[in-house]
């Protein structure tokens, strides 16, 4: 099969890239303000206890627990917006990656969120992120994206190839053109 030049992005695969920035965004924030108040040693109220509810983080708990809370959050965020970032410019590993951490977090999600749908309306928050994450792992596995991903990864080394010959040609004319005469007659062994 000919394959282009250039290969036009498939919808799922920008998608999914879309979808995971979307998700990624209200933890962003709820991270970011445990962050700033991981060093307020006032007690918790307004934005900050908001994002302390958010995250599940118990209010009558110390800083420490906020402050790795807030790690830990912000060094998802930040590795979800690389794989987002990966997808976008379709590497094999950010596919991989998506499927494998947002498999992850939505097996850790739904069972949450399921036993507190009966009390709370912050739980159907949490059952729209976990049906979001199952969606960017459904578009993740789909056909498309692996076939989009594939493409871009057999241009990459094709052109890689193209480039690696051109520099060769390259070097071996420059190499004609500065030799002498001599430089190919056999010469004794000493």
């Amino acid at each position: 099969m000919q394959r282009p030049d250039r290969i036009p992005r498939s919808w799922t695969t920008l998608a999914a890239a879309g979808l995971i920035v979307l998700v990624t965004l209200p933890f962003l924030d709820a991270g970011v303000g445990l962050a700033r108040s991981a060093f307020d040693p006032a007690p918790p109220t307004g934005r900050r206890l908001e994002a302390m509810i958010r995250l599940g983080i118990p209010a009558s708990d110390g800083n420490g627990l906020v402050g790795a809370s807030a790690a830990l959050t912000l060094a998802l965020c930040a590795g979800s917006f690389v794989l987002a970032g990966g997808l976008v410019a379709r590497r094999e590993w950010a596919r991989f990656g998506g499927m494998l951490t947002f498999s992850f977090f939505a097996m850790m999600l739904v069972p949450l969120t399921l036993g507190g749908l009966g009390g709370t309306s912050s739980a159907w928050i949490g059952v729209t992120v976990a049906a979001a994450q199952v969606l960017i792992v459904w578009l993740l596995w789909s056909r498309r994206t692996a076939d989009d991903i594939d493409d871009a990864e057999w241009l990459r080394q094709r052109r890689r190839a193209e480039r690696g010959n051109a520099g060769l040609i390259r070097r071996f004319r420059v190499f004609l053109a500065t030799a002498r005469a001599d430089d190919f007659r056999s010469r004794p062994l000493r």
